[in-house]
């Protein structure tokens, strides 16, 4: 255990990094005629590719990179619901995207994107008489984060709910460990926020093995969900390079 610590860092990065390639690599392998769902392991791997900036950092400027992520994880789920719907009614001939059977966009989507937006408006925290309202600014991008993520992971889990509906159980897996994930950002987000050291020392060893370990089994689950989700009629023999 000593020795992850003493690699945390370099732990953390790493699997972010693995974490993105493999799902670019799977959408190009398994979905290449199926489009939505390759869109959908594109923005997955966007999602991690996001965190490397602050994962290769020791103490991260800001605090926002985590609420693009959990961004991403929404809209992931969004496009996993449509695919669900779409597979219900498309023929055995059939292997494109109709958009007559894409679903409206749901209330969540929206207000996560309107908090979204709130957070990047340029300034909001140096608009005089904000500052003592608002407090440390990364506290703020914290919580914002925090809540888009797990967010994300509500939207991620209901998507893969929908469309895995013959693989119960790796979707059983995945909402388990989206639970650990949840579990894990609050607690982190909890310290941040009442511990004003560690917003000057960075993430701790313990929190970046604990998101590491997460981060790939997540991973691992949700591509196989997606990859077994690819229609018959639209599987082609893998193409490995």
């Amino acid at each position: 255990m000593a020795i992850l610590f003493e690699h945390a860092s370099a732990i953390a990065a790493s699997s972010t990094l693995i974490c993105a390639l493999a799902a670019g690599w799977i959408a190009n392998i398994f979905c290449p005629k199926a489009p939505r769902l390759f869109t959908v392991l594109s923005l997955y791997a966007l999602s991690w590719s996001v965190l490397l900036p602050y994962y290769f950092a020791e103490k991260p400027e800001t605090e926002l990179l985590p609420a693009f992520s959990g961004m991403l994880f929404l809209v992931v789920g969004k496009l996993l619901r449509d695919e669900a719907s779409s597979q219900l009614t498309t023929t055995d001939h059939q292997c494109s995207v109709d958009d007559q059977n894409v679903r409206e966009v749901g209330l969540l989507d929206r207000w996560a994107l309107a908090l979204l937006l709130s957070a990047v408006i340029p300034g909001v925290y140096h608009i005089p008489g904000l500052e003592p309202v608002l407090g440390d600014q990364r506290v703020g991008e914290a919580a914002l984060g925090t809540t888009l993520s797990i967010l994300g992971y509500i939207s991620l889990g209901h998507g893969a709910w929908a469309l895995a509906s013959s693989h119960r159980w790796l979707v059983v897996c995945l909402l388990l460990v989206l639970a650990a994930y949840s579990v894990i950002e609050l607690h982190f987000t909890a310290q941040y926020v009442t511990n004003g050291e560690l917003r000057d020392t960075g993430m701790n060893p313990l929190h970046r093995v604990l998101f590491s370990a997460a981060k790939v089994c997540l991973t691992a689950l949700f591509c196989s969900i997606v990859v077994v989700a690819v229609p018959l009629q639209c599987r082609t023999r893998p193409k490995w390079l």
